[in-house]
């Protein structure tokens, strides 16, 4: 009785957990797919002076990043809370657009893949 009165308890938590993430899943995404390429290779991975200010702040959360990671490449980002790197992940996988600035895979514009193709490489 009491191992069934637990897993009760869990479905009802992880129902009411459901509850509260399922619309935040149902939002159309805010970042519209009108890429054309569907391959990607490995390849390298440019971003080139790169400024991100989110629209409800007043000074940018990224100013003028650069960097080139050629294929099996790796690369470590530390930093404080809130110096940007998630934003840097988030514009890589396009849930947020650049304010100015080029991210580029083998040299062809993030923006060119769809977002299916990219967050399946990726």
């Amino acid at each position: 009785m009491l191992a069934a009165g637990w897993v009760l308890s869990l479905m009802e938590r992880g129902r009411a957990a459901w509850d509260r993430l399922h619309p935040v899943l149902e939002l159309p995404l805010s970042i519209q797919d009108q890429g054309a390429v569907t391959s990607l290779t490995p390849g390298t991975l440019s971003l080139n002076n790169i400024t991100l200010r989110y629209a409800s702040q007043t000074h940018d959360a990224l100013t003028d990043v650069s960097v080139t990671l050629a294929a099996g490449q790796t690369l470590g980002i530390v930093g404080p809370t809130g110096s940007g790197k998630s934003s840097l992940l988030r514009l890589v996988l396009r849930q947020y657009v650049q304010n100015q600035g080029s991210l580029t895979w083998n040299g062809i514009a993030l923006a060119d893949y769809t977002l299916e193709t990219l967050h399946g490489a990726i």
